[in-house]
């Protein structure tokens, strides 16, 4: 079973749930917890010990505003979602867009013309 698990919940006791998690979705719900990352993949490995994590993008900030992400933060945690997937920390990544390309256009087309040129 895929589980979702966002930053701001890793602080939980998840240990009635744990074995029943093959791999966890971990979602970064606040712009600013992505200048955090490597805590929060931390955070997410210690609390779910050997389980492989797919980090989560979203286009739109969830967290604190009706607005569409930071373009740069978003290539940010990209670059840094590579980063654990080339040591094997991230297994992957899921981009939320099925109501965000048309809500944040230019967002999407960043993103998408960011990931073209890797």
């Amino acid at each position: 079973m895929f589980g979702v698990v966002y930053a701001h919940e890793l602080n939980k006791d998840f240990s009635l749930i744990q074995q029943y998690m093959d791999v966890i979705n971990l979602w970064l719900w606040h712009k600013d917890d992505i200048l955090e990352y490597d805590e929060y993949i931390a955070a997410c490995k210690k609390a779910f010990p050997g389980k492989p994590i797919i980090q989560g993008i979203f286009l739109h900030e969830y967290g604190r505003a009706d607005i569409g992400n930071v373009i740069e933060l978003l290539k940010y945690q990209l670059d840094r979602a590579r980063e654990y997937m080339a040591k094997g920390d991230v297994i992957g990544v899921i981009i939320l867009g099925d109501r965000e390309i048309k809500k944040w256009p230019e967002v999407a087309s960043a993103i998408r013309e960011y990931l073209q040129n890797q």
